[in-house]
């Protein structure tokens, strides 16, 4: 259920810039968690400090990711075509 979550969340166009981050247990298989097109994962028990720094960088990637689109979108880029 989780995993199709993710999956749905990464093909809709409205929500695909949404990180995720899946918690998986040992016995999970590390490969699925990446197939199921999350970004991230940890492992259980979940350290705090870990899941903290990981969205923190997430949201930076998200915010630099949305600079560049601000700036392509500022450019002259449609007169040339």
């Amino acid at each position: 259920m989780l995993i199709k979550s993710g999956e749905m969340l990464k093909k809709n166009i409205n929500a695909k810039w949404i990180p995720v981050i899946m918690i998986i247990n040992k016995d999970m298989d590390k490969t699925n968690a990446i197939d199921s097109l999350a970004d991230d994962f940890l492992n259980k028990p979940i350290d705090m400090n870990v899941l903290r720094t990981k969205i923190n960088a997430w949201l930076k990637i998200k915010n630099r990711g949305n600079l560049e689109i601000d700036r392509f979108s500022n450019t002259n880029i449609y007169k040339i075509f």
